[in-house]
């Protein structure tokens, strides 16, 4: 099935005007966007549906028009690459030619081949007649004349049907660019890129930055490109380029006294469209980087955030971490570890994290020149990320969530998630920036238990426990799962009353009864000084 995400159709091409408003330019730039996700004959992938919306969003911000295209088959495909072309041909000899893909692809007897959705391929010979070949791309824009002409391929990955192969090639064969043109690989001739843990490859995430960077050439965005990706895959991925490009290009201008196009305040927040809500775009933003162990990804927080932002403080002092000698070795480090020493290393981080959640809560709620209102979304911003609200919310319903529809469900964690921020004194801005204080840190369950003094010392300084439990590709190592108050766990509390609200008065009983202690989702609990 195909998806055309833009009011202008190919066939109504000559009647789009320039970009920028009646701002005549002589260099016209289209560019086609073809994602291929939902794979039906072999492995669906996560990612290029989102990666070709990124590319397509950072396109169109730097003046590109943009014929964007999802889950094509073979005939649409093909269709697509021709229309592409004649395009191109229409608009003339100063237009700049954009090709991206992102999706399955392969080489066979030396050929690249772009995989459509519906694919089938049992032999190796099937790959020819099931597939597009990436040479029939290269010659559509060489044979539109036009100046200059790029072709992204983020199609790197391990190859579906290598079963069916006598040769078990991966990634894609060098391909040798037309004059005038650029071929970028997410990765090596011969290597496999990776999808990444977030919404978008690093291959895409660090393309749609360079785009939108001002003052790089088409050759230095690349680079850029190539030295943030072998920082965030510890270099086991090397984005690699083919050119025989002769002109000069830059995406966001700003290059040989070209105006800029694009500031880099711009760029979206990482792995996809903005929220609309500025809070919620920097989490984003920063769940997309939490788990990095490149400084340049923090660099990048600081530099659009600054310090002033909501994870400013951690995002800092990981910047300095890593920028120590021989941070890298100490990474790799951690593996070699015995279970003792491991345990000792547990317990040392777990501490940190809240040594430095400590750190940034009181810099998030000390500035006194935002409003309450403002300090405590941040707040909530801050410690929703380190809170595991998926393994919680499933636990407390049990096996009522079978009986939810996907809508319920979807509203149900939207609700507690929003119960556990406003409602408990101890998820309070105000309970955590007016003291803190560590008194023990030990194993609890196969988990690990923080206990912690919150608040002024007094009649009001509350003791609380923290089970924290360890999680790959998070910031700290380490998430919330559970709090106990008086000894108590909370999720225990809230699984009794939960199945008892259920099983009285079923799903919808439940989120009424969340809606009535929660309130709207949509709003945060503002609470006065």
């Amino acid at each position: 099935m195909r998806y055309l995400v833009l009011v202008t159709v190919f066939l109504g091409f000559a009647a789009v005007q320039a970009v920028f408003g009646g701002d005549a330019r002589a260099e016209e730039r289209i560019a086609l966007v073809i994602g291929n996700s939902a794979y039906t004959n072999t492995s669906p992938l996560r990612n290029p549906l989102s990666d070709a919306q990124l590319i397509s969003e950072s396109l169109r911000a730097v003046g590109f028009t943009v014929f964007e295209y999802y889950d094509l088959d073979q005939k649409d495909m093909k269709r697509a690459v021709v229309d592409f072309g004649d395009v191109l041909v229409g608009k003339g000899p100063d237009t700049v030619g954009l090709f991206y893909y992102s999706g399955h692809g392969i080489q066979a007897n030396g050929s690249n081949y772009l995989m459509p959705v519906d694919a089938t391929v049992k032999r190796e010979k099937d790959v020819d007649i099931e597939s597009v070949r990436a040479e029939t791309v290269l010659q559509a824009m060489e044979e539109a004349g036009n100046r200059l002409n790029i072709v992204v391929l983020d199609a790197c990955r391990n190859n579906p049907f290598e079963a069916s192969y006598r040769s078990a090639n991966q990634g894609l064969a060098r391909m040798d660019a037309p004059s005038g043109t650029l071929i970028a690989y997410s990765t090596s001739p011969g290597r496999v890129a990776t999808d990444g843990e977030g919404r978008n490859s690093p291959y895409t995430f660090a393309l749609a930055r360079a785009m939108r960077t001002p003052g790089l050439s088409v050759e230095e965005a690349f680079k850029q490109v190539r030295v943030r990706v072998m920082e965030k895959t510890n270099e086991e991925q090397v984005p690699w380029e083919s050119s025989s490009l002769t002109g000069a290009f830059s995406f966001a201008g700003g290059v040989g006294g070209q105006p800029e196009r694009v500031k880099l305040a711009a760029l979206p927040p990482a792995g996809g469209q903005s929220t609309g809500n500025a809070v919620d775009d920097e989490v984003v933003f920063w769940q997309s980087i939490q788990a990095s162990n490149s400084a340049s990804d923090f660099q990048a927080y600081l530099d659009r955030y600054s310090e002033e932002g909501i994870f400013g403080s951690l995002a800092k002092n990981r910047l300095f971490e890593l920028k120590k000698p021989g941070a890298a070795k100490a990474v790799q480090n951690r593996s070699l570890m015995t279970d003792d020493e491991a345990a000792r290393a547990a317990i040392e981080k777990a501490q940190t994290m809240m040594a430095e959640l400590r750190q940034n809560s009181s810099l998030l709620m000390g500035r006194k020149e935002q409003s309450m209102a403002e300090r405590l979304e941040k707040f909530r911003g801050m410690l929703g990320f380190i809170v595991d609200f998926d393994v919680m919310s499933r636990f407390v319903v049990g096996n009522y969530k079978d009986q939810m529809t996907p809508e319920q469900y979807e509203n149900y964690q939207a609700l507690y998630r929003e119960l556990f921020l406003s409602v408990y004194d101890f998820t309070s801005g105000q309970t955590w920036a007016g003291g803190f204080e560590i008194e023990q840190v030990r194993p609890y369950g196969g988990d690990y238990l923080v206990k912690l003094l919150l608040g002024k010392p007094g009649p009001d300084q509350k003791k609380v426990g923290l089970r924290i439990r360890r999680k790959d590709k998070s910031f700290f190592g380490f998430v919330i799962i559970d709090a106990l108050v008086a000894n108590v766990s909370i999720l225990k509390t809230q699984h009794d009353d939960f199945q008892a609200i259920l099983a009285r008065q079923g799903v919808d009983g439940l989120i009424a009864k969340l809606e009535e202690l929660a309130g709207p989702v949509e709003a945060p609990l503002a609470i006065p000084n």
